[in-house]
């Protein structure tokens, strides 16, 4: 809802804004299933089930019937509207105040941020291993490497937010764009530098497989948990310890 704000049913008091928007999103969430994740449902059985769900319409883009690339997209448009916030101060997406443009160019404009985050990571991917083929196993993969464009995100996600919730005043003085280049840096950085440690140290300090490429390990569950906890002590504790609140 961050194209939205409480432009939508201004009326509402809460909790019955919040309500509806909860009912609002359900819905959508429901249509957005339909049409990125279930058919790849319907593809799993042999034969595919025809009659309860559509053939993969992203197969022969993708070269795989995963939802992994659908979901790889979409993920990366979230994490790069949860950048904006966390490295850019809502720029681009707060230039537009006007609505429904402000929404429609919060849609158009996240996909395509999504989509760049997405096909760079994949590129990068392409240089560390070569080029995924069909039938390959692990980082190999086609489905494999879709999903792991929203781990890696997530390495630098996690930093950004730890960065602006903990460490933000610090870059309180400095000008709108050198204060986004030089938070982008840091939080790419160190989200690499901390990708890497993971992968390094991971299998001593919390039990995972070794490698990057194991099936039943992706960083992601583990990453997004810590994504909570530290949003969690932000909005619900004023950050503290991280910093002292303002008198």
């Amino acid at each position: 809802m961050s194209g939205i704000g409480k432009d939508m049913f201004p009326e509402l008091p809460t909790p019955k804004r919040g309500l509806a928007y909860l009912g609002l999103i359900a819905a959508a969430s429901i249509v957005i299933y339909s049409i990125f994740f279930h058919p790849h449902i319907g593809s799993m059985f042999y034969p595919a089930q025809i009659y309860t769900a559509v053939p993969p319409w992203w197969e022969k883009i993708a070269n795989t019937n995963s939802s992994e690339f659908s979901l790889g997209i979409l993920f990366c448009t979230v994490i790069g509207i949860f950048y904006s916030t966390h490295l850019w101060d809502g720029w681009p997406y707060k230039t537009v105040k006007k609505q429904p443009w402000r929404f429609i160019f919060l849609v158009v404009l996240s996909l395509l941020i999504g989509w760049i985050i997405f096909k760079v990571q994949l590129l990068i991917f392409d240089r560390l291993w070569g080029a995924a083929y069909i039938g390959g196993q692990n980082e190999m993969n086609f489905g494999w490497r879709y999903s792991h464009t929203i781990t890696m995100a997530n390495f630098i996600l996690v930093i950004a937010i730890i960065q602006n919730s903990f460490f933000g005043q610090a870059y309180a003085k400095l000008t709108g764009i050198l204060r986004g280049i030089i938070k982008t840096v840091v939080a790419v950085v160190i989200g690499l530098l901390f990708a890497g440690g993971y992968y390094i140290w991971g299998p001593t300090l919390f039990g995972v497989v070794a490698g990057v490429s194991h099936p039943s390990e992706n960083a992601s569950a583990f990453l997004i948990m810590i994504i909570n906890l530290v949003m969690i002590q932000d909005y619900f504790m004023d950050g503290w310890p991280g910093y002292k609140l303002k008198k």
